[in-house]
């Protein structure tokens, strides 16, 4: 785990009109902030992301059974996908 790292915040998507649909369809919005020390260079930046019921239902699920927030397994996520696909630019 990251240091000064706060738990990430679960709640509905916003009922604003902007909103309402997200919020209808059951979409939920993940909210991720970490303050940091580090260089800027590395700095986390907090972003907003939607996920289907079904996607929260199962990184809740991975959550509790790996033990790492929902950020980070995104983080995770995110990062394997990056390289595969720094991988395939190499190989064209």
């Amino acid at each position: 785990m990251l240091p000064n790292h706060e738990k990430v915040r679960q709640r509905p998507a916003a009922t604003s009109s902007s909103n309402n649909d997200l919020h209808k369809a059951g979409m939920w919005c993940i909210i991720y902030t970490m303050k940091t020390t580090q260089p800027a260079k590395n700095a986390m930046r907090r972003t907003n992301m939607y996920f289907s019921a079904p996607q929260m239902e199962e990184l809740t699920a991975m959550s509790a059974s790996t033990g790492l927030s929902i950020a980070e397994l995104v983080r995770r996520a995110v990062d394997a996908y990056l390289a595969t696909a720094r991988k395939k630019k190499e190989l064209k």
